[in-house]
């Protein structure tokens, strides 16, 4: 079946070195592409190069940190949440364990990525410990890529990939200082700045964030911290460091539910620290030839510790947790002819960790993938790949991955489709676990999915206005589960499997140059199939709309607003027994932020948060934040 695969995919680069059809140079990532009817945005992350939309088969969303500022969107999950396809939960409060689905996929089947480098360890393979003390302030763009995408990204790439950049430095030297306060005894203050001196860029941010929610014993506090150096050595050599991190503590009251296990706990709480360093350096070797090397690592360190309440507390616990993801990715892209690109390279992943039921372990992959781009008419856009990853434990994977657009270029429609396939690694707890209650097992294999969608994109006014409808479906085999072989024990197996499908929709629209939109919905059905039962998937909702639209008035004031609304989820109710499915409430939240320049040195901003006041759980027995209000000062210089 390898040999089908590869002799396929060596057919189809050959059939794009030969064709002579003229076709436009993929654009090169210091520039924005152009075509005739305006700006074609430039995406990284679909290809692993910047390449224009329009040229793109893959469903995907870009926002860059204009929009996040505009918007004030303080955590990344807000971000995240506007776009189609995603859906983030939050059990409680700011700093609550956070979870990020693609298409009703599970969470560890979203792989995130900051500056080149995976977020998802061998321990906590949803990016959890990042996720939940997540900012943007230093953020310079966030993209999502839906679908399968293993073949370029390997394990977690099942449901999509998100990746994150820390912001460049540009323009003159400046600093900015800004504070914020509001309800719930919240405070932010901070300080960013960045600039280009000669041949050097740099930008950094410091951030200070510290917040009572609404329940007692709920507390949160962050440290952020980024930096990031750019410097063009030669004409066509440049360096880039990236450093980034959070140190923060959170108190975890647990459910407010009486019935659910250590409810309303008033001394659990959660330490957590991330911290990100890599390298990347960009060689363009020759006319044709550019080289890429990304190296860098990831620490991870999380500790939820629950003292006893009272003598004979049974239910103190206390569990730690360490990881780190190293990295090596080289990257080589060719062009070919004018119409064929070829992405090419080898990755390793060096993944290391340890908790309460393991000693240290390590696990090495290595990886090899190729990609051709191919133009084989005007308008016409192919894109093939293959990757082959092979694991020290799991088992190997080669995943491959298909796409097609063709844009029409008399009303402007791109009409394009994806197939691929995907697959994530066990993770450590799964594999290495000495705890009779879960006991691990090396010989698990890897989870894989098969995925395709077909969908059109259209633009209008000059692509002012974007609007996009995509039909998705996934299915996922050889899913690990736990099974119980006792009242007290249990063992973890491939057995299960899932479906998911739906359809996503989506408008973005910038008009008159002040006035910007962006809409999304997203209908998903997914279930998952044991050994017993057909069931759906827990807090997925089958329909999320989001809004969002603001305007710039005289070139002072920004007013804005934002909707979202969440209809039909399921949880477990694990207080009975045997546990049943419990229908969770529907929610419509509003919220609505305003900034006001004052002068070129100056500016006074405000958010409100939830001001329908809507009472609406994420996570069963977990509450939302009730109605906030903020407002703050900044300071440039």
């Amino acid at each position: 079946m390898k040999k089908s695969f590869i002799a396929a995919l060596a057919a189809f680069v050959h059939a794009g070195v030969l064709s002579g059809q003229p076709a436009s140079t993929p654009a090169d990532s210091s520039s924005t592409a152009q075509d005739q009817s305006g700006q074609d945005v430039e995406v990284i992350t679909v290809t692993k190069h910047a390449e224009a939309e329009s040229k793109l088969g893959s469903a995907f969303s870009r926002i860059d940190d204009e929009e996040i500022r505009r918007r004030q969107s303080i955590d990344l999950k807000e971000s995240l949440n506007t776009t189609p396809g995603v859906f983030v939960s939050e059990s409680g409060g700011r700093g609550g364990l956070t979870a990020v689905s693609i298409r009703g996929n599970r969470t560890d089947h979203t792989l995130i990525r900051l500056d080149g480098i995976r977020l998802n360890t061998g321990i906590f393979q949803s990016a959890t410990p990042f996720l939940d003390f997540a900012g943007t302030d230093s953020l310079g763009s966030i993209e999502i890529v839906r679908g399968p995408q293993s073949t370029l990204y390997g394990s977690e790439g099942i449901g999509g990939v998100i990746a994150l950049e820390t912001k460049r430095g540009e323009g003159k030297p400046n600093v900015s200082i800004w504070g914020e306060a509001g309800s719930f005894n919240s405070f932010r203050e901070g300080i960013r700045g960045g600039g280009e001196v000669g041949k050097a860029a740099y930008s950094f941010s410091y951030e200070r964030d510290d917040t009572s929610n609404q329940r007692r014993n709920n507390d949160l506090s962050i440290d952020r911290y980024s930096l990031r150096l750019d410097y063009q050595v030669f004409d066509n050599l440049s360096v880039q460091l990236n450093a980034h991190g959070h140190v923060g503590a959170y108190q975890e009251p647990g459910s407010i539910r009486p019935q659910d296990f250590g409810s309303n706990d008033p001394n659990a709480h959660v330490d957590e620290e991330s911290n990100l360093i890599s390298l990347i350096v960009n060689w363009k070797t020759t006319r044709m030839w550019t080289q890429k090397l990304t190296v860098g690592a990831y620490f991870e360190r999380y500790a939820f510790r629950d003292p006893p309440n009272f003598p004979g507390d049974f239910s103190a616990s206390t569990y730690i947790s360490n990881a780190v993801n190293y990295t090596v990715d080289w990257q080589h892209n060719v062009q070919i002819t004018r119409n064929n690109h070829v992405t090419a390279g080898f990755e390793f992943n060096s993944i290391t960790g340890h908790d309460n039921s393991f000693t240290n372990q390590q696990v090495s992959n290595w990886a090899g993938y190729v990609q051709d781009e191919w133009e084989p008419v005007k308008n016409l856009f192919l894109t093939g790949g293959l990757r082959f990853d092979s694991y020290e434990i799991g088992g190997d994977a080669t995943t491959y991955r298909f796409t097609g657009a063709y844009l029409v270029p008399q009303t402007q429609t791109k009409i394009r489709g994806s197939y691929g396939t995907a697959f994530k690694a066990p993770n450590f707890f799964q594999t290495f676990s000495t705890s009779p209650f879960a006991l691990g097992d090396p010989s698990l294999q890897p989870e894989k999915s098969e995925g395709w969608d077909a969908g059109v994109d259209q633009y209008l006014l000059d692509r002012r206005i974007v609007l996009g409808a995509t039909y998705f479906q996934n299915d996922l085999r050889n899913l690990i589960a736990f099974e119980q072989t006792s009242s007290f024990t249990g063992h973890y197996i491939n057995r299960d499997t899932a479906q998911n499908h739906g359809v996503e929709l989506s408008a973005v629209a910038t008009l008159f140059g002040l006035w910007k939109s962006r809409v999304a919905y997203t209908w998903t059905e997914s279930t998952v199939t044991t050994l017993l039962t057909t069931e759906r998937r827990d807090y997925q909702p089958r329909h999320v709309l989001s809004l969002d639209t603001s305007y710039q008035f005289f070139g002072k004031l920004l007013i804005g607003a934002g909707v979202s609304y969440v209809v039909d989820r399921v949880g477990t109710d694990f207080a009975t027994f045997p546990s049943t499915k419990v229908r969770l409430s529907d929610y419509f939240t509003v919220r609505a932020y305003s900034r006001y320049d004052i002068n070129d040195h100056l500016s006074i901003f405000a958010r409100g948060e939830n001001l329908t006041d809507a009472r609406y759980q994420t996570t069963l027995g977990y509450p939302g934040l009730a109605l906030g209000l903020y407002g703050g000062v900044e300071l440039k210089f």
